[in-house]
């Protein structure tokens, strides 16, 4: 149930595509030496069984090359089975350095091949911002008619924050009719709303989410509704605008940067207030759901990443550390916001794919409630993609989720003990740069010999009998 793809370095989002497959945008960093952290877009298509898709791309793997720098943050498909890519550029001037981020939009056919028809050749690099204001692209909403509308964050270079959409017509060019010759600013000297995403919704209006940073020190919530023509829709909220302080305190950064609909009906925001992942439910007129988390905003956990929405759960996925190194994290509520006791048989679930460092970036369920996990892996920087599936079924499988294996105590010094040394296949031993030791272990036996290892700090790879890995950070003194 794992896929390790090398040559790219971190996955922004996972999707699954009209044709049940699996889709996962990213960016590849260069190869060292790289001073200026210069990063490429990518599209990997992958099967179901995790092998890449021979009809997309090379090999399942779309690298872009949009200008000198450029990450994705967003992928979609239109109604006519066509790929948006979106995300933001950087160009490079020898004289004045690398200017401020500008967004970018790029077409694709269902198989992954450019359309030329789109933009410039497949291309629309939006600069209609000035020099020295840095926006990025955070939404792309395919409406019915064809045209598409993009989502824009910014920030001014002074810090000071805004939100912009900017309308497209089918064929990649700025829509003049929309706002401001197709640029729509949200926000004013008394309202500085910084947008993060954005979505239509089922009355054929937009929600849009991020936070108000009118007053610095002490920045809140923001949701507004608009109508198609960029309007504020004044029946939502407080004339268009559902604005909330969850933490009153000041300095306190929060936000919202997800909006999914709910299977009830209902909208939820997903962000972070503090260190504490968020989440605000509400209706379709700026309601809040009093029956989900307290009065319809829950706060818990940390190191969530995302969440998702099926049938009447929630899924929360992250990052859990074990003995300070990540490991996947993905976490299910019932549809008031406890804990799923029935997921998992606790409401957890914990993955360590690979040997190495495991980050959780993205996650998507399949129509068979499969849990898709894209991240990276690696150590000291070198990071390659994970992908890894987990099918509904082994959730509740006590022979796939074995209790986990402790290794004690840590630090050690000349020996380690080990609990449930039946279930385990294998132990090795690496160094923190990935050189594997060598050191002996014999199946069933509680102790291992470390008086040959010397001080510092260990990685070990425990393999169990049912294939499960763990990976354990140990300290010798």
């Amino acid at each position: 149930g794992i896929v390790q793809t090398e040559n790219i370095s971190e996955p922004k989002k996972t999707i699954i595509t009209p044709d049940n497959k699996i889709l996962t945008i990213g960016y590849h960093l260069l190869n060292s030496p790289n001073p200026n952290l210069i990063t490429h877009s990518f599209l990997l298509k992958l099967n179901q069984n995790g092998t890449p898709d021979q009809m997309f791309g090379n090999n399942g793997l779309i690298q872009t090359n949009i200008d000198y720098k450029d990450t994705p943050y967003d992928v979609v498909f239109q109604n006519d089975g066509k790929i948006l890519l979106g995300g933001s550029f950087t160009i490079e001037n020898p004289l004045l350095g690398v200017f401020p981020n500008s967004p970018y939009i790029a077409r694709y056919s269902s198989n992954g091949i450019p359309d030329y028809s789109f933009a410039d050749n497949g291309i629309l690099k939006i600069t209609n911002f000035n020099s020295i204001t840095s926006t990025n692209l955070c939404s792309i909403v395919p409406q019915n008619d064809g045209k598409i509308i993009v989502g824009i964050s910014g920030n001014n270079n002074n810090n000071n924050f805004f939100g912009a959409l900017v309308k497209l017509t089918s064929n990649g060019v700025i829509d003049t009719n929309f706002g401001t010759n197709g640029i729509l600013t949200i926000g004013d000297s008394n309202f500085k709303f910084n947008l993060l995403n954005l979505l239509l919704t089922d009355d054929n209006k937009f929600l849009l989410c991020g936070y108000d940073s009118t007053i610095s020190s002490n920045p809140k919530t923001a949701i507004i509704k608009l109508n198609l023509d960029g309007s504020y829709d004044t029946s939502f909220a407080n004339n268009g605008k559902l604005i909330t302080d969850i933490n009153i305190s000041n300095s306190v950064f929060e936000y919202l940067n997800k909006i999914s609909k709910s299977p009830d009906g209902n909208y939820i925001c997903g962000g972070y207030v503090a260190n504490n992942y968020l989440m605000i439910k509400f209706n379709l007129n700026g309601q809040f759901i009093d029956t989900f988390g307290n009065n319809g905003i829950f706060q818990n956990f940390s190191n969530i990443q995302d969440f998702y929405l099926q049938n009447s759960n929630i899924f929360l996925g992250g990052v859990q550390f074990e003995n300070d190194e990540p490991i996947f994290k993905i976490i299910c509520l019932n549809e008031n916001g406890t804990i799923n006791t029935n997921f998992n048989t606790n409401g957890y679930l914990y993955l360590n794919p690979t040997n190495q460092q495991d980050i959780l970036k993205s996650f998507i369920l399949d129509n068979q409630s499969s849990i898709i996990m894209s991240g990276n892996s690696g150590m000291l920087g070198n990071y390659n993609v994970t992908h890894a599936k987990v099918e509904s079924e082994n959730l509740n499988n006590e022979n796939f989720w074995i209790e986990r294996v402790e290794i004690f105590p840590n630090p050690f010094n000349n020996s380690l003990n080990i609990d449930n040394p039946e279930k385990i296949k294998s132990i090795e031993f690496y160094d923190y740069l990935g050189k594997k030791i060598n050191i002996e272990y014999s199946s069933n036996f509680s102790v291992i010999n470390t008086e040959n290892l010397k001080k510092g700090i260990y990685l070990c790879k425990i393999t169990c009998n049912n294939g499960k890995i763990e990976i354990k950070k140990l300290i010798k003194h």
